[in-house]
């Protein structure tokens, strides 16, 4: 059997996010093959994958996500459209 467990949500700035451990039947209990960041969109509610295939082999710390997620959305960027 192979799954997907949430270990953690985070409010980071407002913004929901998900430590998501996966495993497999070879897995031991208790334990996960390695883990993914999610993050809710809040037009659609639907959480969506952060690391973009890049699992993490440790489970990230509540201070890594953060850092991460801050980095992504910083709310005091702003994006610049510009026509060709």
């Amino acid at each position: 059997m192979t799954g997907l467990e949430c270990i953690a949500v985070i409010d980071i700035n407002g913004i929901e996010t998900r430590i998501v451990g996966h495993y497999c039947d070879e897995t031991p209990s208790e334990q996960f093959d390695c883990f993914d960041i999610y993050v809710r969109n809040d037009r659609s509610n639907i959480f969506e994958l952060v690391d973009l295939g890049q699992p993490f082999e440790i489970c990230p710390t509540d201070e890594e996500v953060g850092t991460i997620i801050t980095e992504l959305f910083n709310p005091a960027s702003v994006r610049i459209v510009a026509n060709a």
